[in-house]
């Protein structure tokens, strides 16, 4: 009878742990997506603001005035890029310093989102946009440092686990029970006999 039990009981142990396995990948994958999709909307607001920064000028240019964009990207090395690129001209954000970002070009109406070393080698969520305005092909890439934003994925992550880890050994304890529960009316006629 004991090896019946402990045959239920490894068998919806593995199940068990099986599905929670495949239940913390899924969520792991879940928060990382979240942050940098939130990331991603924040950058696509930053780089219209750029593009409503440019004008045409009289002499068939086009003028990008940096300063009207927020002070974050004033700040040396704040932590927030950008790079706009007007056919041949680039004009890199003063938080930059003297850093070059090696963005990729993004063809007429189309984005992408990337990731990139960025200044002190720290991970940047990168979104490029492509467009044609005023006759010129205008490329702007905004940069966000995912170090803060990993910092925190991590301490969610670390949480979830630990939420995970009790429930699942709160379902290991209760399914133990439930087999062995379950079982008492065999072991009694295992007695009898």
């Amino acid at each position: 009878m004991m090896s019946l039990r402990r045959r239920l009981s490894r068998g919806l142990l593995s199940v068990l742990s099986i599905i929670f396995v495949i239940h913390w990948i899924a969520a792991d994958s879940v928060i990382r997506t979240v942050a940098e999709k939130q990331m991603s909307n924040r950058l696509a607001d930053d780089g219209n603001s750029l593009i409503e920064t440019l004008t045409s000028l009289d002499d068939d240019q086009v003028g990008f005035n940096g300063l009207r964009i927020s002070s974050v990207y004033t700040r040396p090395l704040s932590g927030h890029y950008y790079v706009v690129k007007i056919d041949a001209q680039v004009y890199p954000s003063p938080s930059l310093e003297n850093y070059s970002l090696n963005v990729t070009p993004i063809g007429p109406d189309q984005y992408s989102v990337y990731h990139l070393e960025g200044p002190e080698q720290r991970p940047l969520l990168v979104l490029g946009l492509g467009l044609i305005k005023f006759g010129h092909r205008i490329n702007i890439s905004v940069a966000e440092d995912l170090s803060a934003v990993d910092h925190d994925i991590t301490s969610i992550r670390l949480a979830y686990f630990e939420l995970t880890l009790i429930i699942f050994v709160s379902a290991i304890l209760l399914q133990r029970g439930d087999v062995k529960r379950s079982l008492l009316p065999l072991v009694k006629i295992g007695n009898e006999l």
